[in-house]
């Protein structure tokens, strides 16, 4: 499966995946990969003359009507399409034919006018991949200066909070030592992020430091995983950012989403590539959304699809080199 070409998926038409996709065909890269889309979006949306016969297609026809997405909007159709169109690129995933998934951004919104009500790619690729039995998964964003995984995935700030527990934190560092030993061949050494400012002040400003947070580290480091903490979380960031003599097996967990995405996202939108931990093949994804506002106007820059792209490219080969090394 590591020579199969990499799947990329269109995302949400109404956004700026179509003018993202195009903008990829015409490009330069030599990647192998194979683009799942509407076709009948892909021209009526993307600003470009594309040549339909191009190998690296392949048209996802759709139950929803294309005359029904406006560009800019989100709706019940342009949500339809863009879920049938991962269940197809997860189905290829899942039978063989391809070696990796790269996901355009969706509209959850719109999937959910659609009827398909999940809060994330995350949560919906875990599904698609076992339905009977679906994995425990992790967000895990890869940055030129910070690497971060989530704890908790697209909860609201007070779910994240309140279901804040030891197991889920050390679950979160099996599930990041398993996939870091499994396509990077080197063990994680993970920073547990506080919860509270200054790392609860022993108890005045919180507790969850005292009760949650160093019972899982206990338990994390008894497991033979490299884990220290928890670090009061705004000086955890900038330590990580600022000091260039920490290698790149560093990784910190964070508590919830905005802790963790406003200190990424501050490196810039075409430097930073989320990835899905747990699932049964690669899958990475752009960090920035569907863009609706800037949809039509030529003016989506595909330098964050590229460098997802190169990054699931990387990963592959480090996952083929470990396993020849294996076999040595």
């Amino acid at each position: 499966m590591l020579n199969k070409p990499i799947g990329i998926t269109m995302g949400d038409p109404a956004g700026i995946g179509p003018e993202m996709l195009a903008k990829l065909l015409v490009s330069d890269t030599k990647e192998n990969f194979r683009i799942f889309a509407n076709f009948s979006c892909l021209e009526k949306f993307s600003g470009f003359n594309i040549n339909f016969n191009d190998r690296r297609l392949i048209n996802v026809q759709s139950t929803h009507s294309v005359s029904s997405v406006k560009q800019g909007i989100p709706s019940a159709a342009s949500g339809g399409i863009s879920y049938e169109i991962l269940q197809r690129a997860v189905e290829n995933c899942l039978n063989g034919n391809l070696s990796a998934l790269l996901t355009c951004p969706v509209s959850k919104y719109a999937w959910s006018l659609a009827g398909h009500n999940w809060p994330g790619h995350t949560e919906l690729l875990a599904h698609m991949a076992n339905p009977k039995n679906p994995a425990s998964v992790r967000m895990l964003l890869f940055g030129q200066e910070l690497n971060i995984v989530l704890n908790s995935t697209h909860l609201s700030l007070k779910d994240a909070i309140l279901g804040l527990n030891t197991a889920s934190i050390v679950e979160t560092a099996e599930i990041t030592n398993l996939w870091y030993k499994k396509y990077i061949g080197d063990c994680p050494n993970i920073l547990v992020a506080g919860l509270n400012p200054h790392n609860g002040e022993n108890g005045l400003l919180g507790t969850e430091e005292i009760d949650v947070l160093i019972p899982a580290v206990r338990k994390i480091s008894n497991l033979g995983i490299s884990v220290s903490g928890p670090y009061p979380a705004d000086t955890l960031f900038y330590s990580c950012k600022s000091n260039n003599k920490i290698p790149k097996r560093n990784i910190i967990l964070a508590l919830y989403h905005d802790q963790a995405l406003i200190p990424f996202k501050l490196n810039g939108l075409d430097k930073g590539v989320n990835t899905t931990m747990g699932l049964p093949f690669i899958r990475t994804s752009v960090d920035h959304g569907t863009g609706f506002d800037i949809a039509g106007k030529q003016v989506a820059s595909i330098k964050p699809l590229l460098a997802s792209l190169f990054l699931t490219e990387n990963i592959l080969r480090e996952r083929k080199e470990l396993n020849e090394n294996k076999n040595l």
